[in-house]
């Protein structure tokens, strides 16, 4: 696996809103990757 960073990655992030009724959450599950998060789970609530 490369560890280098792409030349076009972002320098930074842009503070992102909250959503109302969205909820993100990643970890770290050992599916794909060694020691990173490979596994993102979103919830919305209804309405």
């Amino acid at each position: 696996m490369s560890t280098t960073i792409s030349p076009l990655a972002p320098k930074k992030y842009p503070k992102m809103p909250e959503i109302d009724g969205v909820r993100i959450a990643t970890a770290e599950a050992g599916i794909k990757y060694k020691s990173r998060t490979d596994l993102l789970t979103m919830v919305f609530d209804e309405g």
